[in-house]
């Protein structure tokens, strides 16, 4: 199955997440690549949210750096252009607190530049294993 999403700017909050190492160790342990420091956003319809909601998750548990805690991620793979990545939703999203229909694309290299894309432009997302 295919849904088709918006670009759009994030809140820049995931490139700081995505450098840490435990993170980076554990995204290639569960999914197989390194995930590109950033996400590429889209803003989806309520009816393509229910069907990511479909998927078979992939949890990342959170961990601990002294006092500081870090949450768990779920993660569902995907395919974008002919590219295997994975929509990543924190256990602490903004857009899940702001009741924004919206994915955040994790992959081994900038999305943005390898799509060529920019805010406003679609891009098609295949859907594994529904």
């Amino acid at each position: 199955m295919k849904i088709t999403g918006i670009v759009f700017s994030g809140l820049k909050e995931a490139s700081v997440y995505m450098r840490m190492p435990e993170y980076k160790e554990k995204f290639n342990s569960a999914l197989g690549f390194v995930p590109f420091e950033g996400t590429l956003n889209l803003k989806i319809s309520d009816e393509d949210t229910l069907q990511v909601a479909k998927l078979e998750p992939i949890t990342i548990e959170g961990f601990s750096i002294g006092e500081k805690k870090f949450g768990a991620v779920t993660c569902h793979k995907v395919i974008v252009a002919g590219k295997k990545c994975a929509i990543i939703v924190a256990e602490n999203s903004r857009y899940k607190k702001y009741n924004i229909s919206a994915i955040e694309i994790a992959a081994p290299v900038s999305m943005r530049e390898y799509l060529n894309v920019k805010d406003g432009d679609s891009v098609e997302v295949e859907l594994l294993g529904i």
